[in-house]
């Protein structure tokens, strides 16, 4: 849909700096919408399995799915292994209270492992923070630059 409105206004424009002046603040707004719901998201345990999102709009791997939530070293990283898809990788810098998540994890009777070496670096990439904090700079450097051009 976007591509298709791109196109339109492009076509429609006499020069590429009506095209940045019109999408530009668009596109930023969007990529700053995503950055806020990803941040207000709510990360929750109990007896059914783990769930990431807001209310009653979540993405829940449920204990039946689970194989195992193994916890790294001190706690800072999650990884929730399905016995079928992706594992899930939970930073500890991404969520307030994380300190808390291996001991909910076992209250709720789910299938605990306890790692004492570090997280491996694929585990700690993973946490949606650093590429978000990335992203949401981008952006705010796009929409300095548009700012500035037009």
């Amino acid at each position: 849909m976007a591509a298709i409105s791109s196109l339109t206004v492009l076509k429609a424009s006499s020069s590429p700096l009506e095209v940045i002046a019109l999408i530009g603040p668009f596109f930023c707004g969007c990529v700053a919408l995503v950055g806020v719901l990803t941040r207000s998201a709510q990360l929750r345990v109990d007896a059914d399995g783990v769930s990431w999102g807001w209310g009653e709009m979540v993405i829940r791997m449920r204990r039946r799915d689970l194989r195992v939530a193994r916890v790294y070293a001190r706690g800072q990283t999650v990884a929730l292994v399905p016995k079928l898809g992706f594992t899930w990788h939970l930073a500890g810098r991404d969520w307030d209270r994380f300190q808390e998540m291996p001991r909910a994890l076992r209250d709720a009777g789910l299938p605990l492992e306890e790692d004492e070496r570090p997280a491996p670096l694929l585990s700690r990439l993973q946490g949606y923070g650093i590429a978000l904090d990335l992203l949401l700079l981008a952006n705010l450097l796009l929409a300095a630059l548009v700012f500035l051009v037009t």
